[in-house]
């Protein structure tokens, strides 16, 4: 059965690719980026889908273990840089906020007090943007060595769990 629960996965870097100054300093030379649809034939707004963003990162982040996760939402009314320090933490807070859920401005994986890979999102969905990222909200995901291939099967398992679907592996 047909769903609008759609996500694309983007390897590498675009001529768009938006790519922040940490990600040269650090020599983060990898880039996987989930890029979630944000069209909902039930709604006339985008929707963030934070449930499969959460399970999609979830999958990526078992792929750096052991390592230690830290991730920055700006959040409003007072605003502020909120930290969470795992993504049991993160999606406990979408389950208790989930009106109008944001996706997370920045994450950072360490091991042994190294960085060894951030991840950054990119607000397509504000601004249009081209193809593949066209009113998505992307999450881009930069390391210091290709995520392994395994990983593909864990989100295609992942995805079909929640009856979500991967439309392009590119």
């Amino acid at each position: 059965m047909p769903t609008d629960r759609t996500f694309k996965v983007v390897l590498g870097l675009h001529r768009e690719t938006p790519i922040p100054a940490d990600v040269q300093t650090l020599k983060l030379a990898y880039r996987t980026a989930i890029v979630l649809d944000t069209y909902r034939s039930w709604s006339s707004d985008m929707v963030f889908d934070s449930g499969l963003f959460v399970a999609l990162l979830t999958t990526i982040d078992r792929s750096f273990a052991p390592s230690t996760l830290s991730i920055s939402m700006r959040l409003y009314e007072p605003e502020r840089l909120q930290t969470f320090h795992d993504l049991t933490e993160l999606d406990a807070f979408y389950t208790a906020h989930s009106a109008d859920p944001e996706i997370p401005e920045e994450a950072t994986w360490t091991r042994d007090g190294q960085i060894i890979a951030k991840g950054f999102s990119e607000r397509w969905d504000l601004v249009g943007g081209p193809a593949p990222y066209h009113d998505s909200c992307t999450f881009s995901v930069f390391s210091r060595t290709p995520l392994p291939d395994t990983i593909w099967t864990q989100i295609r398992e992942t995805s079909l769990a929640l009856d979500a679907e991967m439309t392009e592996l590119s």
